[in-house]
């Protein structure tokens, strides 16, 4: 499946951005077509098990500047990319803004780029400006204190506009908004252009020279502090091998499979120490009146799409059919949630509100493997539950929730697990 997103036309050449769809990916696309509608070159952008989506693009003679949406680049959930490519499909630079969904793009008179688009983790806008070089010259948001979207920028001579919706004003759940931007001042000076008096060719010529071998002994100390790295890392292992093979000669038949375990805050952990550093910062067990952003699977671009449907606590969400909330969805014209992942993420969430001490990754991993209910999980085999576990970490979906290496499920917490089932079974006795 590709979906388009924007169009543009410069002479006779035709460009589209968007993204394609494979399974548990989107890429996003950019492509040129002749006047005939055959393509001439395509672009992609996107890895396994995450969503890249172009949403808008702005063509100037040679240039090609597209906006949009990104996963896979991402420093956490998703980020706003804006990328420049020449008429050939040859990227020149790409530039991310952390947290945010770029929606629109606009050309300036004087051949800067504006940028607007959604904030994920204040609900209002952004719009930002870049030089032809990628230069940040200024950002800017906005919010009225609801839920802001913005759909579109158009950039004048001096002001700029921006069109959306917000459900901060009016009686209706949502109003048209127009903001208008005046004299945006650069708050970040361009980089100056300095000449220096009495330049020559051969001045220039020795000057490169020199800087290609600062360069070259740069790469050299680089390379050899590599080597250095993976001598002292081959001999740990050599080291560790030898540790391993002494231990086993002297104890062969020593297997433990059972520890004796301290609950800590609603953590288990073993006797042979404190508490060690969380996976991630604890929280509060889900319940029904969690915020739906706890929710498993449920990141910036499904909250926002959930407030618009007023599903603002896991209540909310429990209390709909996976039906009705993929019509609503779909009616709002968001399409990227089908009827078997609303159904997957209400499951992952009754997990999560029958045994408390269960984070997000755990309950996707644990649906994943087949197991659907706190007694499921109380019956089942530590050493069956790991080896399901190893066969699924590294699909492409569960990778989303596995980005840290700290994350990684461990074969003593497969009993931490079916514990946690069995102590929510009692519960329920």
């Amino acid at each position: 499946q590709a979906v388009a997103y924007d169009i543009k036309v410069n002479n006779t050449d035709i460009y589209l951005t968007g993204y394609i769809e494979y399974p548990y990916m989107k890429q996003l696309f950019l492509g040129k077509f002749d006047s005939v509608g055959t393509n001439v070159w395509a672009e992609t952008l996107g890895g396994p098990g995450t969503e890249d989506i172009g949403k808008g693009l702005v063509v100037t003679g040679e240039d090609v500047y597209v906006v949009g949406q990104t996963e896979s680049l991402a420093n956490y959930l998703t980020d706003t990319i804006t990328l420049k490519y020449n008429s050939t499909g040859h990227m020149q630079w790409y530039r991310l803004r952390d947290e945010e969904e770029g929606n629109s793009i606009a050309l300036r008179p004087d051949g800067n780029i504006l940028i607007a688009g959604d904030i994920g983790y204040s609900d209002g806008l952004f719009a930002v400006e870049y030089s032809p070089t990628g230069f940040l010259r200024w950002n800017t948001i906005w919010s009225s204190g609801g839920l802001d979207n913005c759909m579109g920028i158009v950039a004048g001579q001096v002001n700029f506009y921006l069109v959306g919706q917000s459900n901060s004003f009016g009686s209706g759940d949502f109003d048209m908004l127009l903001i208008t931007f005046q004299s945006v001042v650069t708050v970040t000076p361009p980089p100056e252009t300095v000449t220096v008096p009495g330049d020559t060719d051969v001045n220039i010529t020795l000057n490169l020279i020199g800087q290609a071998l600062l360069w070259t002994g740069f790469a050299l100390l680089l390379l050899i502090l590599i080597l250095l790295i993976i001598f002292f890392v081959l001999c740990m292992i050599r080291s560790g091998e030898r540790v391993v093979t002494k231990t086993k000669k002297e104890k062969p038949k020593t297997i433990v499979k059972e520890v004796p375990v301290t609950v800590y805050k609603d953590r288990v952990i073993t006797k042979e120490g404190p508490p060690g550093p969380e996976k991630k910062p604890e929280d509060d067990p889900l319940t029904l009146e969690s915020d739906i952003d706890d929710a498993p699977e449920v990141g910036p671009a499904t909250h926002r799409q959930f407030k618009k449907l007023k599903i603002k606590k896991v209540k909310d969400f429990m209390s709909q059919t996976p039906e009705e909330i993929v019509e609503q969805l779909n009616k709002n014209g968001y399409t990227r949630l089908k009827v078997e992942d609303i159904k997957r993420m209400q499951t992952e969430a009754q997990l999560m509100l029958d045994i408390g001490p269960l984070r997000v990754h755990d309950a996707v991993i644990l649906f994943k493997v087949g197991i659907k209910s706190r007694s499921a999980l109380a019956k089942s085999d530590q050493d069956e539950l790991w080896e399901k576990v190893q066969g699924v970490v590294d699909d492409t979906h569960v990778r989303k929730f596995l980005r840290w290496s700290n994350l990684e499920p461990t074969y003593e917490e497969m009993a931490d697990w079916i514990a946690f089932g069995k102590e929510a079974l009692k519960s329920t006795d």
